[in-house]
């Protein structure tokens, strides 16, 4: 199944980060990142069996409720600052962020440029992170530390009005 992986650092900060499976954890409490290889999208992820198993060897939970979770995305050429995309699912986040990559209910935005999973909230119920999702946005765009906020409602909003 998981083919032996070079260690990777952390995509977010450049810390050193765990692997399990084809799942790494960023190592620093300041920055909490997780993200998958990408080498894990040739395994046959239509397999259910095939697909249980890299979550299971990856640890990830079982959903409790619903997440609102935010995906670091890389710069597209010309762009000085990364992006972030926004969403929220029923699903645990990891499970999404992977369902993400091999472009199942996916945006493009971060099936093409997801790079790390900086953090989730929840669980919490459907409606409070249908809310959440969008307060959330909101508030990485108010902060401007992002190039651009995408998420499933607005697709996506310049942090700066003059961009």
């Amino acid at each position: 199944m998981s083919r032996k992986l070079k260690k990777i650092n952390c995509r977010a900060c450049q810390g050193k980060a765990s692997q399990r499976g084809y799942f790494y954890r960023c190592h620093k409490k300041s920055c909490g990142a997780v993200f998958w290889h990408r080498a894990v999208l040739s395994e046959n992820l239509g397999d259910d069996k095939v697909y249980s198993e890299v979550l299971r060897t990856a640890n990830v939970p079982k959903s409790r409720g619903h997440y609102v979770y935010v995906i670091l995305l890389d710069r597209l050429s010309g762009e000085l600052m990364n992006s972030a995309y926004v969403g929220s699912t029923g699903r645990h986040p990891f499970e999404r962020y992977l369902y993400h990559l091999k472009g199942t209910q996916s945006s493009k935005h971060p099936r093409k440029r997801g790079k790390a999973m900086l953090y989730f909230e929840g669980p919490m119920s459907f409606e409070k992170s249908q809310i959440r999702e969008k307060q959330h946005a909101d508030e990485l765009r108010a902060k401007n530390i992002y190039h651009k906020v995408y998420d499933p409602t607005l697709k996506q909003t310049p942090s700066d009005p003059n961009k």
